[in-house]
């Protein structure tokens, strides 16, 4: 990628060709934040950039939640979702599962275990006799 040239005008302003924008993929009017990183060097990133990172961010917390306390945890939305699965945060396949409306009966079945109403069977055949008996 060549290198753009500017001149910092008296008003402050760093004109940047069109062409370098394209480049970037930032077009005339958008926003962007502007990070002083060492002397002489800025680093410049679309303001939409800057949002999709804090979102990821936010979808990195609740799956790290969602993995230490299934019982309390929320589930991801459904934009949250997709921004999960087009990061490779979960697999597109096993997306349902980090659903809030599955994360909803994972909750319900905490609960259900803390209050004693799970029981586990030594085999298929005892879980039927014990349905049969109920």
């Amino acid at each position: 990628m060549a290198v753009a040239k500017a001149k910092i005008t008296a008003e402050g302003h760093i004109p940047v060709g069109l062409e370098a924008l394209e480049r970037v993929y930032l077009r005339v009017g958008d926003e962007i934040e502007i990070e002083p990183v060492t002397r002489g060097v800025l680093l410049i990133k679309a303001w939409s950039l800057v949002q999709e990172e804090a979102r990821l961010s936010q979808v990195k917390r609740k799956l790290t939640r969602i993995r230490d306390n299934l019982a309390a945890a929320e589930g991801l939305t459904f934009n949250e979702l997709l921004l999960a699965t087009q990061y490779g945060l979960i697999d597109p396949q096993q997306a349902y599962w980090w659903s809030e409306g599955w994360q909803a009966g994972e909750r319900e079945v905490e609960r259900e275990k803390e209050m004693g109403q799970v029981a586990t069977f030594e085999s298929v055949e005892a879980l039927l006799a014990d349905l049969h008996a109920q």
